[in-house]
C-alpha cells in the first residue's frame, strides 16, 4: 500500500516568499518517519537486526543508520536521575569480543541504572568520560564502587576528589577464591613431581571454595583431611575464610578488627605469595572497609552483565563496538526513545 501525501503550498503576504505545509512526524527529505524509527528501535531492543530486518521489510544498513542518528553514545544522566540526594557509581568491565574490554558506568543509588558503557578499558577513556560529565552530577557523587585496580583508584581520586572509593566485596571474595585455587593447583603439582600419593594427586578443589556452612557432610570430611595435609593450603584457605567473616560483621569496628587480625595473621605465615596477598589487603585496607558505610557493591553491575551476554548471544555477536554500545543503551535505557514517540512508553 502506498500513501500519497500532498502538502499544500502557501503565500506570505508580508514577504511573499511560499512555503509548504508541515507534516506531523515527517522530516525533510526524510525516507522514514518518527513514528517508523521509533517502532524499528522498539522492535530492537528486544530482538537482533536479522529479526527486525524480517518483520519490518527493511535492511540491515537502514536499522544501524536509524539507531545511530537516535541513541547517543553517552546519554545525559542528569534527566533519569532525581534532582536531589547523593549518587553511587558502580565501574566495572565486561569481555566485547574475546579478550577486547569494555568498561561498564552505572548508577548504584539514588535509582539502579545503566549511564554509559565506555569503547574500551583505556584510562584516558575513563578519564574523558568522567570529566564530561556536567559539574552538577559529579559534586553529587559521594562513592564510587570498583575492583582492586590501582588505576581506577587514582583516577577516581584525580576526577572525583570528593567521592568515597569502595571496593566491590564479591571481587574480594572472587579473588581470594582465585588465589586458593592457585595455592592448590600449585600443591597439587608438588605433590605429582614427589610422587607422594597420600589424598591421590588430585586435590579436591570445591570444598575449598564452596562456602563452609553449605558443604555436605561428606565435603566437610574431605576438607578437613585436605587441611590436615597440606599446612600451606591450609593457611590460604583460612585468610578466604577471615575475609568471609569480615563483611559477615555486624558493623564497621569488628570488621576492622577481624581484618587487621587476618592480615597479620596471613603476614605472618611462611608462604611469600601469602604474604604478598596480605599486602595487597593492607594496601586497600580502607575501601574494603568503605564497603560498611552504606554496603555498596556492584552486584546490579554483575546482573546487568547476565543480560549483555543474553543480548550478545540473541544477536549473534557484535562486530563494531560503537553499534554495540548503542544497542546495549537501547536495550538497558528504554527512556531513550520517548523524545521520539512519547506514546511508546505509556
Amino acid at each position: 500500500m502506498y500513501l500519497v501525501l500532498r502538502r499544500r503550498r502557501f503565500l506570505c503576504k508580508e514577504c511573499g516568499k511560499t512555503f509548504s505545509e508541515p507534516a506531523p512526524g515527517i522530516r525533510p527529505w526524510a525516507r522514514m518517519t518518527d513514528r517508523a524509527q521509533a517502532q524499528l528501535l522498539a522492535d530492537l531492543a528486544h530482538s537482533s537486526f536479522s529479526a527486525v530486518a524480517r518483520r519490518r521489510g527493511t535492511s540491515y544498513s537502514a536499522i544501524r543508520r536509524v539507531l545511530e542518528t537516535q541513541v547517543p553514545l553517552a546519554p545525559d544522566p542528569r534527566p533519569m536521575l532525581p534532582p536531589e540526594g547523593g549518587i553511587s557509581l558502580g565501574i566495572d568491565e565486561h569481555s566485547f569480543r574475546g579478550n577486547n574490554l569494555v568498561v561498564t558506568v552505572t548508577c548504584l543509588r539514588p535509582v539502579r541504572m545503566l549511564l554509559a558503557i565506555l569503547p574500551d578499558d583505556r584510562l584516558r577513556t575513563l578519564r574523558a568520560y568522567l570529566k564530561s560529565l556536567p559539574r552538577e552530577f559529579k559534586d553529587r557523587v559521594e562513592e564510587v564502587c570498583i575492583d582492586m585496580k590501582e588505576g581506577y583508584r587514582k583516577l577516581i581520586r584525580e576526577v572525583l576528589p570528593g567521592a568515597r572509593v569502595v571496593v566491590d566485596k564479591f571481587h574480594v571474595i572472587q579473588d581470594a577464591n582465585r588465589r586458593v585455587d592457585e595455592a592448590r593447583r600449585i600443591e597439587q603439582q608438588v605433590q605429582r613431581e614427589a610422587g607422594k600419593r597420600g589424598l591421590g594427586v588430585a586435590i579436591p578443589k570445591w570444598p575449598l571454595l564452596k562456602n563452609r556452612e553449605r558443604l555436605t557432610a561428606k565435603q566437610e570430611q574431605v576438607l578437613d583431611r585436605v587441611l590436615r595435609s597440606y599446612p600451606n593450603l591450609a593457611a590460604f584457605y583460612r585468610l578466604k575464610e577471615d575475609l568471609r567473616a569480615v563483611y559477615a560483621s555486624p558493623g564497621p569496628q569488628e570488621a576492622a578488627d577481624r581484618l587487621s587480625r587476618a592480615i597479620m595473621n596471613a603476614e605472618a605465615g611462611e608462604d611469600a605469595e601469602l604474604r604478598r596477598w596480605s599486602r595487597t589487603l593492607r594496601h586497600w585496607r580502607a575501601e574494603i572497609l568503605a564497603y560498611f558505610h552504606r554496603r555498596t557493591t556492584n552486584g546490579f553491575v554483575e546482573g546487568l552483565h547476565t543480560k549483555i551476554k543474553l543480548l550478545k548471544r540473541a544477536s549473534y555477536g557484535f562486530r563494531n563496538v560503537g553499534v554495540y554500545v548503542r544497542r546495549l543503551l537501547l536495550a538497558c535505557l528504554p527512556t531513550i526513545l520517548t523524545p521520539l514517540a512519547p506514546h511508546l512508553l505509556t
